[in-house]
């Protein structure tokens, strides 16, 4: 496990990566708990653009209220860069689900229209 700028938080496994940043594995140490750190792209940090979406999002999904939606944990910037942390939904993604099913199941269809 690494330890972030942030000591609250150490990352361990990278989980997924984008065009404007990764996500990865981690914990909030002060409650022990598993958390998702979403690092912007260092090559995007000195980009003012990026980084207003990048705030603009962790702002806007803070403000969201929903059992299927993630709750924001934290954001802020450390040495390393630009940060948002998550808490952590153990299981299978959008994109795993559709490579193995080769379409959204009604189920889960159903749940993400709610």
């Amino acid at each position: 496990m690494e330890t972030m700028g942030n000591p609250n938080f150490k990352t361990s496994e990278l989980i997924a990566t984008g065009g404007m940043a990764s996500i990865y594995k981690g914990v909030q140490t002060s409650l022990d708990r598993p958390v998702a750190i979403k690092r912007l792209h260092p090559h995007l940090t000195s980009n003012v653009d990026f980084v207003t979406r990048f705030e603009k999002e962790a702002k806007s999904v803070a403000r969201l209220r929903h059992e299927n939606i993630v709750s924001i944990v934290d954001f802020g910037r450390d040495e390393e860069g630009y940060y948002l942390v998550m808490e952590f939904v153990d299981g299978q993604n959008l994109k795993e689900i559709i490579k193995s099913e080769k379409k959204v199941p009604a189920e889960i269809g159903l749940i993400m229209a709610e």
